[in-house]
């Protein structure tokens, strides 16, 4: 079995906010899929019960509706864990501020 080497660092820190990068990077994924999964779905109805494009446009509208639904429930929620590992590494998040920006804010030029 191949093994990669490790530095000395604790994998528990940077690995978390890693994982949840790329979690947060799957939500768009995961938001085209319930749109298409909605038009998929609009054109299953229009060839089982006939009619016009009406029932794509309407399974591509709902399958967006509940596209954004998902994402902002699942961003709320890599959000909080994001800010669980900040908390366990003693570093406190601010609204403004992102997590690559360190722990000072700049002044804002008026």
């Amino acid at each position: 079995m191949l093994r990669m080497k490790t530095s000395g660092k604790s994998k528990s820190g940077e690995d978390v906010e890693t994982r949840i990068g790329w979690r947060m990077a799957g939500i768009g994924m995961e938001t085209a899929s319930y749109v298409l999964g909605g038009v998929f779905l609009g054109w299953l109805v229009r060839e089982g019960f006939g009619g016009g494009d009406g029932w794509i446009v309407g399974g591509g509208i709902v399958g967006i509706a509940s596209g954004i639904s998902q994402m902002i429930r699942s961003g709320l929620k890599l959000n909080r864990q994001l800010d669980r590992a900040a908390a366990k590494k003693g570093v406190v998040r601010s609204v403004d501020q992102t997590p690559d920006s360190g722990s000072e804010s700049e002044p804002e030029v008026e």
